[in-house]
């Protein structure tokens, strides 16, 4: 019974990043920020502001994805509140990043989206495919953190 509670949860939260992103005004790193805060009991637009930036790739440069960079942000706070270390919390935030990296390939932004979010000639992109990204984070933050 547990088990099926913490799993309904994650999926919970999995969902509400993913419709903050696709369906709501966040950008993906902001969708999963305020999607943990949510769950976390905390106010979500505080913490959403620090990962504004973090959209797109970082600043809309295509670089690191957001829901990576937005998935870090959550693993540290929620490592924290734990009692987590730095070293520790560092070893973490290593396998979610490789962890992603090895399932589709980059971190890249523009590589995954195959797209230029500062050139408006770039080839349009459909945001719901990012969902499996976003997903994917949300669910390997809880896993990590065994929650």
């Amino acid at each position: 019974m547990a088990v099926e509670k913490l799993q309904n949860n994650v999926e919970k939260v999995a969902q509400k990043a993913v419709y903050n992103f696709v369906e709501d005004s966040y950008n993906c790193a902001e969708g999963i920020v305020a999607a943990f805060s949510e769950e976390m009991g905390l106010a979500p637009k505080t913490y959403t502001a620090l990962a504004m930036p973090f959209g797109g790739g970082i600043g809309s440069l295509g670089h690191m994805c957001g829901a990576v960079s937005g998935g870090l942000m959550m693993l540290g706070l929620k490592a924290h509140q734990k009692g987590l270390k730095k070293p520790e919390i560092r070893e973490l935030a290593q396998k979610l990043y490789k962890g992603f990296e090895e399932k589709f390939g980059t971190v890249s932004c523009h590589t995954l989206t195959r797209h230029d979010c500062n050139d408006a000639s770039s080839a349009p992109y459909d945001i719901k495919n990012c969902a499996p990204y976003i997903e994917y984070v949300v669910y390997k933050v809880n896993e990590l953190l065994g929650d």
